[in-house]
């Protein structure tokens, strides 16, 4: 399936908005409309951000995935001909499988014009803020200036908002005059809700004596909303710049979310202070205590949920507990261990802990980043590359580097920290290296006759499970090959067994089980080499799994290779279906852990029971790219440059 990007502009005036809405013409439904006519099927269109009502972009960057054929350079005037006169698309491009419009973006620039004129002027009604009182470029760019660099933008936000930080770095803010028009111009890192057209009411107050631009930094400081200038009008505010790492995307580049709000989302507040919340843990557990039992009893949910209780101190429903801050980029991964967050660009390497503050990292360099967990830790390496790190919630425990000519294919951990670690090998298909938790390399193989692809350690540290490919009747066929770890030296198999029909994406352990997931089935075999069980996909195609809820698998099956049209499954560990819940809406992301699955749609997340009964649900969560659960129920939302959790 083939990942275009659109460059294109639009006048706002007209439509609600970017973001879809029901009852409400927007600028994206309309687009996704004229997509669909051209590529023969409905599209999903992920945008740079959310404009409000009334607001423009001169540059824009949208993508959507489709299987049509028709060229990149034809796309543009093919579009054009089933759109109003008020949007266009510049230009098309065909790019990488995981580029995200809006999660890709590095830094945005926002434009806010003024017609300074005494005679208003009908072409600029909606396009520009008519200020009739003669203004001096000169003292605006000094007072715009005020709110370079790095500061506390609390006072320039609209009231109501809540936000983990209101701490943002602006790396420009001028203002120029060509005529009678001005432009406030405004570069940073990220934006508040309305910030840039609060920045402007203020710049604008200044200009009329009721501060000097000296006071700016104080009000800052402040913090207070009431002490800074108005919020101007949407019409005179334009998105214009927007900074990708694929380059041809920079000329004409746009921004992020809410007009001047520039990835900031919607949180819940966390409300009372510690004596409320003290007040509310005593009354509410007395009142609730059994109600949770019976339910901890029949599912063990309501232990969870008392668990919650203690650890974040509250009763209500929250996503602004903690937030977990990072550099913004297409290459992150993330892993969840404990309270900690471990976050793997091609650059960094961090944990984090809650609150956001970092507690270890180190720089790396990688091409093809990759993350797993098990046993309480992260292997963070590099696909491909010379690099492999071990870390728990503390930081650092293992680094390995490998040969240039031995690169790293695959790595993972087991429920005790042991480590495999799948090598290519010069004049070899492959090599394993397996490790014991305190890092000290315990069994070591090369291959000659098939291809080494994947390995695990059994959770009994017993077994070291290699995953390699070869060739039946010119036909690529899996074999899982066992090897034993109790007796040192021993490089013979001590059994082995086919999976059937289908290449193996990935391998785990579910109740002493090993499970592998291939493009057609599941395998459930016993570290003897048994198989016990499968589950087959009936025809349906795999588009996302995982394997870390307790004692069940979840399945993203889809009717077609491409389209939202498909259906949940969760699967035990007998190969049988738990349940299954068809659905016709597009799915970001899936994550399971403990006994929940947490499913993100497109401005929804919902964490279901295994048996995809709903246990918890929360609206407004198109800000996020993925999420991942957590074994108490809770689960991280992850957006480009935040992450907050979701405390049912």
């Amino acid at each position: 399936m083939r990942n275009i990007a659109l460059k294109l502009m639009y006048n706002g005036t007209a439509y609600h908005g970017w973001q879809v809405q029901k009852n409400a013409v927007t600028v994206c439904g309309t687009l996704e409309k004229a997509i669909a006519d051209i590529c023969g099927g409905p599209v999903h269109l992920t945008g740079c951000g959310r404009t409000d009502a009334g607001v423009h972009a001169e540059h824009y960057i949208a993508n959507f995935r489709t299987e049509s054929r028709i060229p990149v350079d034809r796309l543009p005037f093919a579009v054009n001909t089933h759109t109003p006169e008020d949007i266009a698309v510049k230009e098309a491009f065909e790019v990488a499988e995981d580029f995200n419009a809006i999660g890709s973006c590095i830094k945005k620039e926002y434009t806010y014009r003024i017609y300074n004129s005494r005679f208003k002027n009908p072409f600029y009604v909606n396009r520009a803020y008519f200020y009739p009182k003669h203004l001096d470029e000169e003292f605006l760019n000094r007072a715009a200036g005020m709110f370079v660099g790095t500061h506390d933008f609390a006072a320039v936000r609209s009231v109501g908002t809540e936000t983990k930080s209101t701490v943002r770095t602006i790396y420009y803010c001028d203002v120029t005059r060509n005529g009678d028009l001005l432009e406030l111009k405004v570069c940073a890192n990220g934006f508040l809700y309305n910030m840039v057209r609060a920045i402007t009411g203020t710049v604008l107050y200044a200009a009329e004596g009721k501060f000097t631009p000296e006071d700016i930094p104080g009000i800052l400081e402040r913090g207070d909303r009431t002490a800074a200038g108005p919020t101007v009008p949407p019409g005179g505010l334009y998105l214009t710049r927007l900074w990708y790492e694929d380059e041809r995307l920079n000329a004409d580049t746009t921004n992020d979310i809410w007009n001047d709000n520039d990835g900031e989302e919607d949180e819940a507040p966390r409300k009372g202070g510690r004596l409320r919340r003290f007040g509310i843990f005593f009354l509410v557990l007395a009142a609730v205590l059994g109600v949770v039992l019976v339910a901890a009893y029949r599912d063990g949910t309501g232990f969870d949920a008392l668990q919650r209780l203690f650890s974040y101190g509250s009763g209500e429903e929250s996503t602004a507990e903690a937030q977990y801050d990072y550099d913004a980029s297409d290459s992150n991964r993330f892993a969840v261990l404990g309270d900690s967050l471990v976050v793997l660009s091609d650059t960094k390497l961090q944990v984090l802990a809650r609150g956001g503050e970092e507690i270890w990292s180190t720089s790396v360099r990688m091409s093809a980043p990759a993350l797993e967990t098990g046993g309480g830790r992260a292997v963070a390496y590099d696909v491909g590359g010379t690099e492999l790190y071990v870390v728990d919630e503390g930081g650092e425990i293992l680094t390995l580097t490998a040969p240039e000519d031995a690169p790293y294919f695959s790595a993972r951990l087991n429920e005790d920290g042991w480590l495999a670690v799948t090598t290519e090998l010069p004049g070899y298909k492959g090599g394993v290296t397996a490790y014991n938790s305190q890092g000290t390399e315990v069994f070591s193989l090369t291959a000659s006759d098939r291809f080494v692809i994947d390995a695990r350690v059994t959770d009994d540290d017993n077994t070291l499970a290699v995953v390699t490919l070869g060739q039946e009747n010119s036909v690529f066929v899996s074999n899982m090959v066992l090897y034993s770890l109790e007796t040192a030296g021993n490089v013979d198999p001590a059994a082995d067994y086919d999976v059937t029909d289908g290449l193996v994406a990935a391998v785990g352990e579910q109740d002493g089980q090993l499970v592998t997931v291939s493009d057609t089935c599941l395998t459930y075999a016993s570290p003897a080499g048994e198989v016990r069980a499968t589950y087959s996909y009936a025809g349906s195609y795999l588009r996302e799994y995982d394997l870390h809820g307790d004692g069940f698998t979840a399945l993203l099956l889809n009717r077609y290779k491409s389209g939202g049209v498909g259906r949940l499954v969760t699967v035990d560990t007998d190969g049988q279906e738990i349940a299954a819940l068809d659905v016709n809406e597009e799915i970001l992301s899936i994550s399971a852990a403990g006994r929940y699955l947490a499913v993100l749609y497109m401005d929804s997340v919902v964490i279901y029971t295994e048996e995809l009964e709903i246990y918890a649900q929360l609206e407004g969560t198109d800000y996020a790219r993925s999420v991942l659960m957590r074994q108490d129920g809770s689960a991280l939302l992850l957006a480009a440059e935040s992450a907050h959790l979701f405390l049912p």
